[in-house]
């Protein structure tokens, strides 16, 4: 075994690993409730007893954004702080990730030198080490919460958030190869078998292995980077992203999460059930679904393919709300409508919408030919981006009013955009 490979992994990560270009807008004035009312309402208003079918399907819905035509979405209620940036290649120190990867491969090379040198010990070996693997699952999700709640209090700084979405991704695919090993070792072990539990801590690894997570590697081509929205508050986080021709959504609510509460669903036959509760027309529409029961976490969580994209969503078993939530949808699919049109000087600004604080098409012509303008928008004063040849941009809103600013060589044009999150599409 070479010992020289965890330092020769060090210096590569810490070479290679991205930083990330932010900037950050201030907290934003609490306008989601009167802008969404109707569609969402306070998640701790809601018995988690409800005794009536009706009572329990208006719980399990008290924290979403009931959407016509489309999936419903999570969401984290009152806004807090904003923040958008765009994943860029740079050289920083990178020492906290690179030790994480240190840590796994430390615990990978004293397995396998274990397992060849203790034949008969080879179950309890890895009964252990795949202990280690969910220990370090509780760390991440300790890391994510402490490093959002933070901002969200103005006590961290939008890098540090951004970082700990991004080490926890790194760590959770370092994790989850550990974890491949030992299933593979497992099957050199007579009658032991690790299949069933490990399927529960890779369920719960990918929570953290997102496909938006995945698109904060800034060492991607330029082209693929995309432009992000982060908003924390203190009861979650949402991340908000256009990356090519995709809209990626990502939420979690820590105040909905109760591991050490009684499991209310109890079955994955009843879970089938809160699944078309949650997400009827995803359900109604599915090309394929996975739906599975985290029994050791109390999760419950369901993946469906769906024909404008791919819904995972995570289910606490005693609150019966969704946790966690992760969308990838394409542009193109989504319903959408003409919502607002500004004329001013010789500028026409359309914005066409989709429901739920989903993505929206901003376009920008010559109010008087009709003519496509290359113009440059900017969201709460950070710039997003630039108009394509069809003097149209996708972007991704944050939940509520926010600031709308569409700048060419010769005139800008300031607007408020009131958020509205009715689920009609």
């Amino acid at each position: 075994m070479n010992n020289a490979a965890p330092a020769l992994l060090a210096l590569v990560l810490v070479c290679a690993l991205p930083a990330m270009t932010v900037v950050a807008a201030g907290p934003t004035t609490d306008t989601a409730v009167s802008q969404t009312a109707g569609s969402v309402s306070d998640p701790l208003e809601t018995s988690s007893t409800a005794d009536t079918v009706g009572q329990t399907q208006l719980q399990h819905l008290s924290a979403m954004i009931e959407i016509e035509d489309s999936t419903n979405r999570l969401t984290i209620g009152d806004e807090g702080q904003r923040l958008y940036t765009s994943p860029t290649p740079a050289f920083e120190s990178t020492i906290s990730i690179a030790d994480d990867d240190l840590r796994t491969d430390h615990h990978r090379f004293a397995f396998e030198e274990q397992f060849v040198d203790n034949p008969d010990q080879r179950a309890e070996l890895i009964e252990e080490y795949h202990a280690i693997v969910r220990d370090r699952i509780q760390v991440l999700n300790e890391r994510e919460q402490r490093a959002v709640t933070a901002h969200a209090a103005g006590e961290a700084s939008d890098e540090e958030v951004l970082r700990a979405f991004y080490r926890n991704y790194n760590e959770a695919n370092d994790l989850a190869a550990f974890l491949t090993e030992l299933e593979i070792a497992a099957g050199q072990v007579s009658g032991y078998s690790l299949r069933d539990e490990a399927r529960e801590t890779r369920n719960k690894l990918d929570a953290h292995r997102s496909e938006l997570r995945s698109e904060l590697d800034g060492t991607r081509e330029p082209a693929r980077s995309g432009q992000f929205t982060v908003e924390t508050n203190d009861v979650g986080y949402r991340v908000s992203a256009i990356v090519g021709d995709r809209y990626l959504h990502e939420v979690q609510r820590f105040d909905l999460r109760e591991p050490d509460s009684e499991d209310q669903i109890g079955s994955l036959g009843d879970w089938d059930d809160y699944v078309d509760t949650l997400y009827p027309w995803a359900l109604a529409n599915a090309d394929g679904a996975s739906i599975n029961r985290l029994a050791d976490y109390q999760l419950y969580r369901a993946d469906i393919a769906h024909p404008q994209g791919d819904l995972d969503a995570f289910v606490d078993g005693a609150t019966e709300q969704v946790t966690r939530e992760h969308q990838e949808l394409f542009l193109s699919t989504l319903p959408r409508e003409p919502t607002e049109t500004w004329e001013e000087g010789d500028l026409e600004v359309r914005l066409n919408a989709t429901p739920g604080f989903g993505p929206t098409e901003l376009t920008v012509v010559d109010a008087e030919s009709g003519e496509p303008v290359d113009a440059t928008i900017s969201v709460d004063g950070s710039e997003i981006g630039t108009t394509d040849e069809d003097g149209a941009l996708w972007i991704a809103p944050p939940t509520g009013d926010y600031e709308l600013t569409v700048e060419t060589p010769s005139e800008t044009v300031n607007v408020t955009v009131e958020g509205v999150a009715e689920g009609s599409g």
